[in-house]
């Protein structure tokens, strides 16, 4: 075939794909694309992992509620560190006395069980904010601990 004879043959191909109106396909296939790009970022961003999947520090081992559970008003919450760790609970933000505090020395768990004369007598409906601040058993508090944090839900 001479050159110039596939030349005729690409535009009479184009010509075919495009139409008469190449406008319109130019805005079809635009659309199409930005349809395909918003699938694909949308898709990435939907967290289709278990509560309590995700990664926990090395220094803890579990939490109890699991992250973004829902859980009983007066569920004991509880986080089991390292056992060479000890440490505090805060819950919405309320640093607990450490006399209302269950702590598991050897093991480093430390929990709080919502009652009677304790910070919280239970949780009120909706999400909650757990921290634990934690660092060496054999050491005292420093003055910036290591924490993690969590949520879980509370159900009516």
């Amino acid at each position: 075939m001479a050159p110039r004879q596939q030349a005729v043959s690409v535009t009479k191909v184009a010509s075919g794909i495009f139409g008469r109106h190449p406008g319109r396909v130019l805005v079809v296939v635009a659309g199409v694309l930005v349809v395909l790009n918003l699938a694909f970022f949308i898709g990435r961003e939907q967290d289709s992992s278990e509560p309590g999947e995700a990664a926990l520090p090395a220094a803890v081992e579990s939490v109890s509620p699991e992250p973004g559970t829902q859980a009983d008003r007066r569920i004991t919450v509880s986080v089991d560190l390292g056992d060479e760790l000890t440490g505090v609970l805060e819950i919405d933000g309320l640093r607990l006395p450490e006399d209302q505090l269950d702590y598991v020395a050897p093991q480093g768990i430390i929990s709080f069980q919502p009652g009677p004369d304790q910070e919280f007598s239970s949780f009120g409906p909706g999400e909650h904010t757990v921290r634990v601040l934690y660092w060496k058993a054999t050491e005292d508090e420093p003055a910036d601990p290591d924490s993690y944090g969590w949520r879980f839900r509370a159900t009516a």
